[in-house]
């Protein structure tokens, strides 16, 4: 392997982990919400219909279990792959919650958002800045990763 094909592949490696690194605080953060407010916990989420108190620790343990996933796959395709999967649902959600709920508050950050002192349009900005930068992530690992294998 040549020195710029090396460097390919750490830069890809560089772009999963922080993205497995991104969805394994925040699926932490999610299921830790569950002894934050209790009211928040108690809403029916309009896309599912299901409380946030379920809803959340699913999502968390999901996130953890994709970001766990991510930092031990080999193959970089993979697990870009992941991150572009999960990244893409969780767009897709904000999506439809916003269609079916216009205007309302996203708990994806769970009780952190009200631990530092965000507001609810704050704390819906920095959610979809997270997803964003997942998406990212995950369309620049993959381009890493075409790249690294296609100069093997």
């Amino acid at each position: 392997m040549d020195n710029k094909n090396t460097w390919t592949s750490l830069l890809a490696r560089f772009f999963l982990s922080t993205a497995a690194a991104i969805l394994i605080i925040t699926g932490l953060i999610k299921v830790l919400s569950l002894f934050g407010s209790a009211g928040m916990l108690a809403v029916r989420d309009p896309v599912f219909g299901i409380s946030f108190g379920i809803l959340m620790p699913l999502v968390g343990l999901t996130e953890i279990a994709v970001g766990t996933l991510v930092l031990f796959c080999r193959n970089g395709l993979v697990a870009s792959g992941l991150i572009l999967w999960i990244s893409i649902e969780f767009v897709a959600y904000r999506f439809f919650s916003a269609e079916l709920r216009p205007g309302s508050y996203c708990p994806c950050l769970g009780s952190l958002g009200e631990f530092l002192g965000l507001s609810q349009a704050q704390a819906t900005h920095a959610a979809l800045l997270i997803c964003i930068i997942l998406l990212t992530l995950g369309f620049l690992a993959l381009g890493a990763s075409l790249y690294t294998r296609r100069k093997r």
